[in-house]
């Protein structure tokens, strides 16, 4: 063959060829790399004529540098993209039928992709639930993919058919965790990282007082954690929003108060505590006459622990007494088994509450038969 005429090219495929025009000086045009891995640059002779290439992939390029009558044609770069690419180099210009030499390069790749939801990889959730299942593809030559630091119990993972999947409840206190998972092989190209956000609000409070008679004032102390929202009831129908409260009951009865805190009203946590409000309701009359209709005088003892009452008529004679909440009387004379003559008698009652404090209230009660 001749060199540096318009002679009829020669057509190269194999590692060298020399004649026509195109002779293979550099690196091997059959190359098998990882991606955004340098390629060993390829270089050819091109003798009377420029070149071109088509075929490669993206990050490799060919650059013609003229020398003389001829030149050297460079393909080099770092491949950005995994695959098998069949580039072909071909002479342009004005001889006729041009020359081309074929190559192959072939990028490799281990890529992790998440494959769940848009998002899944950064989840915020209460304590002691199951996250949203975390899914990612594993493909090119990577293998099961390794988690750091490990995961938590309750997160379990599997790998199947190049599928990763994440799921399960975590056992973990308030806080953002996160993992990186890295595909195990050759050609690592990339990692995922994915976090979970736990929210844990904690209700607790303390009342003071816990007991005692209308109208009670009671102080409610907030030791509530991991909220910054707090919802009181008070079981009489007031309610606040405050951090710590208080509320004055004005009725003898039992209430319970409920404090609900949250983070942003997300994973709700309530807590309880029961106010004794009591009093001696005390009649001052009833008619024993046998109708079924006020025929006992009787105390209602809300928040007693023990209760003694004696009863004494208009001479100072104590006529009835009895020792205990429940009992009461019935309009008879304790000494003599009849009953009492209509009138107006004397009471003394003791009571000792549930805290242990003692009381004592006298009056009035009205017999009328």
């Amino acid at each position: 063959s001749t060199i540096g005429t318009c002679t009829t090219p020669s057509n190269f495929t194999g590692t060298i060829t020399v004649g026509g025009g195109l002779v293979t000086t550099g690196g091997s045009n059959v190359q098998t790399l990882c991606i955004n891995t340098p390629i060993t640059p390829i270089k050819y002779i091109i003798i009377g004529d420029s070149a071109d290439v088509s075929g490669l992939p993206g990050g490799v390029s060919g650059k013609m540098t003229t020398i003389g009558s001829s030149g050297i044609f460079t393909i080099s770069g770092t491949p950005t993209i995994s695959g098998i690419f069949a580039y072909t180099v071909f002479t342009n210009g004005s001889c006729g039928s041009h020359s081309s030499f074929t190559g192959t390069l072939t990028v490799s790749e281990a890529k992790i992709s998440l494959t769940s939801a848009p998002g899944s990889d950064s989840q915020k959730m209460c304590a002691k639930t199951s996250i949203t299942n975390i899914t990612y593809t594993i493909s090119g030559t990577g293998t099961k993919p390794n988690i750091s630091p490990n995961l938590p119990t309750g997160l379990i993972s599997d790998y199947t058919g190049g599928v990763f999947t994440i799921f399960g409840t975590p056992n973990v206190a308030k806080g953002t965790y996160s993992y990186t998972i890295t595909p195990t092989g050759t050609c690592i190209n990339n990692t995922a990282i994915f976090t979970i956000t736990i929210i844990n609000p904690i209700a607790k409070f303390t009342a003071d007082p816990l007991q005692g008679s209308p109208p009670l004032f009671v102080n409610f102390t907030n030791e509530s954690s991991n909220a910054n929202i707090y919802n009181w009831t008070f079981g009489d129908g007031n309610t606040s929003k405050i951090y710590d409260s208080n509320n004055t009951f004005t009725k003898p009865g039992i209430y319970t108060v409920q404090l609900i805190v949250s983070e942003n009203n997300q994973c709700l946590d309530t807590a309880t505590s029961t106010i004794t409000v009591y009093d001696l309701a005390i009649p001052n009359v009833f008619s024993p006459n046998g109708d079924g209709i006020n025929d006992i005088f009787t105390i209602n003892p809300t928040g007693v622990g023990t209760l003694n009452i004696e009863i004494y008529n208009r001479w100072g004679t104590k006529v009835y007494e009895w020792h205990s909440p429940e009992g009461g009387w019935d309009g008879y004379n304790n000494a003599t088994g009849l009953i009492c003559e209509n009138g107006t008698y004397y009471y003394i009652v003791k009571e000792t509450d549930i805290l242990g404090k003692e009381f004592e209230k006298t009056g009035f009660i009205t017999l009328v038969k």
